[in-house]
């Protein structure tokens, strides 16, 4: 629980830091949500200072993050997805190559939990990264105007979605 809750403490900071979230929503300074309980997460650090994280969360009775923020249309959910959030490195580390270590890491752990599919909702520059790095073809999910629900789920980080035009993807990873 102590990892669990630095971890959701950087993530906090890089959020705020970023402003895809108001520091007031979060007076606990921790990033945790509805779906923490159903995450699994991954950290760098240097020395005993964490500079990137990213969580990767496991299929529940809540959906996913991204299934509930957007009204998908003619999409049908795959079997062995889990979505990959909160990928965030420390400015000051960026370029490091510390993002592409956590995906990597990820992906090794997606493969041992036979997860076949990524679900993200991401920028198109952050949909880029994923092509180009892992060589994964990432593809749109055509989605309808957003209802009440789906407005309330954004609501969670609603200055990154003012910030980005975010759309949902789902990817393939391969063997």
């Amino acid at each position: 629980r102590e990892e669990i809750e630095a971890v959701c403490s950087f993530i906090w900071r890089v959020y705020v830091g970023e402003g895809y979230i108001s520091s007031d929503d979060y007076p606990t300074k921790r990033l945790e949500d509805k779906y923490t309980p159903a995450s699994i997460y991954f950290y760098a650090c240097i020395g005993e200072k964490i500079v990137g994280a990213v969580r990767i969360i496991l299929p529940s009775k809540l959906k996913l993050p991204t299934e509930n923020a957007f009204n998908f249309l003619d999409f049908n959910m795959p079997k062995r997805v889990a979505e990959v959030s909160k990928l965030c490195v420390d400015k000051e580390y960026r370029r490091n190559g510390i993002s592409l270590g956590l995906l990597k890491r990820i992906y090794h752990y997606s493969k041992t939990k036979n997860i076949d599919y990524w679900l993200i909702g991401t920028s198109a520059k952050l949909k880029r990264y994923f092509e180009t790095f892992f060589g994964i073809d990432v593809v749109s999910i055509p989605t309808g105007p957003p209802g009440k629900e789906h407005l309330a789920e954004r609501g969670t980080a609603k200055n990154y979605f003012k910030k980005y035009s975010v759309k949902p993807y789902i990817l393939k990873i391969k063997s």
